[in-house]
């Protein structure tokens, strides 16, 4: 089975910049996945043929949460990445016949605003090859999962907290136990390890937001800035310019802590970073576009912070770069408790998609 992705940079946010009959307030206090990275078709297919199950259960707040289970095993994944001016993507290829490997941990893969798990599910192949099998859930409002309050980070994390729990009571959940998360889910991530009853024994943070009311206006501003082609393309990024002023933005997240009974200007993630039990691995591309990365380079001396900014890489591309770090962050898990910094990682030799 196989699936080639072009992205342009930026792709997942055209749903902000196409607001229309919903309130950027309503965008912002209500997330959802608009555009899945996959048809359901697609989907269904690659995971029903490679024994990826899908269960769910409740968390405390009573929103019910689904996920995947990956199993532990070689799926002999064909994975390349390709960069052609603004525009990032991958050629991506499951023959379908895994073969079953010795379990040695479990990873949980949390995916960023507006996408759902299967943007998670190339890191979690990537990852099962080598032992460690992926919990893969659709975070709240997002994919298959209940509707409920966004928390861009807190809220999100107690339901990672509370299916790790249900997980654990189960007997289904091996020990150590990593959190893996993409920008909303890094920060979800990093709160959730902050909990004692999580019990986690490392975090791969791939480009969190720091704060959640500086990432909001960094996604919006990033938006209006966004080069468009087409005549769609350029009316959205007309109206975003018109309509997502700082005023405006700043009246739209007033208007969603409102809603939501937040002040997402105090979700920040500083103070977990500095004084924080679990070895946290922070991963920024330097030209990230939507959050400064001097707001995490600022914790990259915190005693159990690791950190590594990729010169080459923005907001979108760090997370397709699975033949950059698959293996490094596979070998980083293995010492993730003794915190070891991530050796620089090395380009891949260019290789012919297999046909």
């Amino acid at each position: 089975m196989r699936r080639t992705l072009r992205f342009a940079a930026g792709w997942c946010c055209a749903s902000l910049a196409l607001a229309g009959c919903t309130s950027l307030a309503g965008r912002i206090a209500e997330p959802r996945t608009d555009h899945p990275m996959f048809s359901t078709a697609f989907r269904d297919t690659l995971e029903n043929s490679n024994g990826i199950t899908r269960a769910s259960f409740v968390a405390s707040g009573g929103n019910r949460l689904v996920y995947r289970v990956v199993p532990a095993a070689d799926y002999r994944m064909h994975y390349a990445y390709t960069r052609h001016d603004r525009r990032a993507g991958f050629d991506f290829k499951v023959p379908n016949d895994p073969l079953r490997v010795e379990r040695k941990g479990t990873v949980i893969f949390l995916h960023g605003w507006g996408d759902d798990h299967i943007t998670m599910l190339p890191w979690a192949l990537a990852l099962a090859r080598h032992g460690y099998v992926g919990i893969l859930p659709d975070l709240r409002n997002h994919g298959e999962s209940d509707r409920a309050p966004a928390g861009y980070g807190p809220r999100e994390a107690q339901d990672v907290v509370d299916l790790i729990a249900s997980l654990r009571q189960r007997g289904e959940l091996q020990s150590p136990v990593y959190l893996f998360g993409v920008s909303y889910g890094a920060t979800t991530a990093i709160f959730a390890a902050a909990d004692p009853a999580a019990k986690v024994d490392g975090v791969i943070a791939m480009e969190p937001f720091v704060n959640a009311g500086k990432g909001i206006r960094g996604m919006i501003a990033a938006v209006r800035k966004m080069p468009a082609s087409g005549i769609g393309g350029r009316l959205a990024n007309a109206y975003a310019r018109h309509a997502y002023g700082a005023p405006a933005v700043d009246h739209a997240i007033a208007a969603a802590n409102a809603r939501l009974n937040l002040d997402l200007d105090a979700i920040d993630i500083g103070a977990l970073l500095r004084s924080g039990a679990t070895c946290t691995l922070l991963l920024e591309g330097a030209h990230d576009g939507f959050f400064d990365p001097a707001d995490l380079r600022a914790f990259a001396n915190a005693p159990r912070v690791r950190y590594v900014e990729l010169a080459e890489e923005n907001h979108f591309s760090l997370p397709m770069r699975i033949d950059l770090l698959g293996e490094p962050l596979s070998s980083w898990l293995t010492q993730a408790t003794q915190c070891p910094a991530l050796p620089p990682p090395q380009e891949p030799i260019p290789q012919s998609a297999t046909p």
